[in-house]
């Protein structure tokens, strides 16, 4: 199975049945099918909501194309009232996104600097305690915070300049590499590298630091501030690449997806790339690439499996290594900040393969 919760709590096709199964007890209206759909209910938002990740992977591999990712979305926003304190605090968060997504670097470093000081046993005792009570839960490879967005190094001498709008996701812009990572560097210094050594002058969207593309509302059941956000970015987008002529590179995949299912304007849309096919398409030929890696293991996320992306990974891959090993984990069961919440969806999201 595709779906890191399977062996969990639910497959896709059981959240269907016992999403089913709840309405029709509701709509018997015996004080038998009562009972029995309230105890359903004391069970339903962990079993079914709150541990799917929720991005479709399990629409690939059914047989019609059943997304229930889709259907938990949807679930969770039927069930979030346009007044409730959720709705209200991402109104908030969606109004300062930039304040907000700003703070915290300082705040995984702060994290990190503890973890620094009193070691992996003393943290992970710490975290433990109080990951129930604030929601997340603490491992050793948590993040630290990204470093802040530079001007782009000197372009390559003896290139032909080109252009890119680089779009830089909120996720890049405040999560680095984690304690003892062997790169130092975060991902946006890494593009904003890699661009120049092939000629690229990069153009960065105006007021950067509050765009985003509505997914971290969204799959939350959050849909308006959501669409209100991917609406901004658009325009920004617009702006930034002349009307969608200039090619726009986003730097994590689910956002690419999120956005192409979102936005309105066609040629904007088709003139968005992930990192592998930006990479294939505009700057292999461009740049000189040695096998300093004598195997490597590769993870397609699952955006990029959606998109069909998976062979521009392992092309870029086999031009950096002698041994390619593609993983067959479906799906890592991270889901953005899901796999922090409920730690036991990404366990099952490897144990689909191991057992």
């Amino acid at each position: 199975s595709a779906c890191p919760s399977g062996h969990v709590t639910l497959t896709p096709r059981q959240r269907i049945v016992v999403t089913r199964e709840v309405s029709r007890l509701d709509a018997s209206g015996t004080p038998a099918a009562q009972a029995k759909a309230a105890e359903m209910r004391q069970l339903y938002d962990y079993q079914v909501l709150d541990t799917c990740a929720a991005d479709g992977m399990c629409a690939e591999k059914c047989p019609v194309n059943i997304n229930t990712g889709r259907m938990v979305k949807d679930l969770r926003a039927k069930m979030t009232a346009p007044d409730s304190a959720s709705s209200r605090a991402a109104s908030v968060f969606s109004n300062n996104f930039g304040l907000v997504m700003g703070s915290v670097p300082l705040l995984l470093n702060t994290v990190d600097r503890v973890h620094g000081v009193i070691g992996t046993s003393a943290m992970s005792a710490i975290a433990g305690a109080v990951g129930p009570f604030v929601g997340l839960h603490w491992n050793p490879y948590i993040a630290k915070g990204a470093s802040k967005m530079q001007e782009q190094p000197a372009l390559a001498p003896n290139q032909e300049k080109k252009q890119v709008v680089y779009f830089a996701t909120c996720v890049s812009r405040a999560m680095g590499p984690a304690r003892g990572d062997s790169e130092s560097a975060s991902i946006h210094d890494k593009t904003m590298s890699v661009l120049a050594k092939a000629g690229y002058e990069v153009i960065l969207p105006e007021d950067l630091s509050n765009a985003c593309c509505g997914l971290i509302f969204d799959s939350r059941g959050l849909p308006a501030p959501g669409q209100e956000q991917a609406a901004k970015l658009e325009e920004s987008l617009m702006k930034a690449s002349q009307g969608g002529k200039l090619p726009i590179l986003c730097d994590t995949s689910p956002c690419l997806m999120r956005v192409k299912e979102t936005f309105a304007d066609a040629t904007l849309k088709a003139n968005m790339f992930e990192p592998t096919e930006f990479v294939v398409k505009f700057l292999l030929d461009r740049l000189a690439l040695d096998k300093k890696e004598e195997s490597i293991a590769v993870h397609v996320p699952c955006s990029s499996k959606k998109m069909k992306k998976d062979a521009y990974f392992e092309q870029i891959a086999r031009a950096c290594a002698k041994k390619v090993t593609m993983s067959p984990v479906p799906c890592c069961g991270m889901a953005g900040d899901r796999g922090l919440r409920y730690p036991e969806i990404s366990g099952g999201g490897v144990a689909s393969e191991v057992v």
